[in-house]
């Protein structure tokens, strides 16, 4: 078990993941660098009553780099690239959400490559954070079959769906 929690993403996945962190963690916080036009996750941790902080990214890191306790990140729609000197802090271990089927589709915008490139199914897939994009180790994941008449966002919300799936049952 960890002595911090601490969670970092945006959206819908972001609303989600916290409920679900809110129900089996007592002391979570969460880490805010970007900014949501429509924002999701700085009310939802008001009603649950779970700690945000804002930064800058050079804030953040610094943030990060000054915790000396067992820290678990959760990272789910996230855009923050953690640097190597976090990844590498061995009382630190980060947890994301990739909305793909690792190894196959890194990075982003990964449905809509997995559609232009004519794949059978999508996925969600929770992996290890490590110095590289989407390279850490595979935690969970499930495949999302693509239909014939699939768009880049509904491959995106369904995989989105199976992510919260995958981070309730093993959460």
């Amino acid at each position: 078990m960890h002595d911090k929690t601490f969670f970092i993403g945006t959206g819908r996945v972001a609303r989600e993941c916290l409920k679900i962190l809110n129900e089996h963690r007592t002391d979570v916080t969460c880490l805010n660098v970007e900014h949501e036009d429509f924002p999701i996750v700085e009310p939802i941790c008001k009603r649950l009553g779970i700690e945000f902080k804002s930064f800058d990214r050079d804030g953040l890191k610094n943030f990060l780099l000054d915790q000396r306790n067992d820290t678990l990140i959760v990272s789910a729609h996230n855009g923050y690239i953690f640097p190597r000197a976090i990844t590498d802090k061995p009382n630190i271990t980060i947890i994301n959400f990739h909305n793909a089927y690792l190894p196959d589709y890194r990075g982003r915008n990964a449905p809509t490559w997995e559609i232009f490139n004519g794949e059978a199914h999508g996925g969600a897939t929770w992996h290890l954070v490590d110095s590289g994009i989407d390279t850490g180790s595979i935690l969970v994941q499930t495949k999302v079959p693509i239909s014939d008449d699939e768009t880049a966002l509904s491959l995106l919300t369904r995989s989105a769906q199976a992510g919260v799936e995958l981070f309730r049952d093993h959460a």
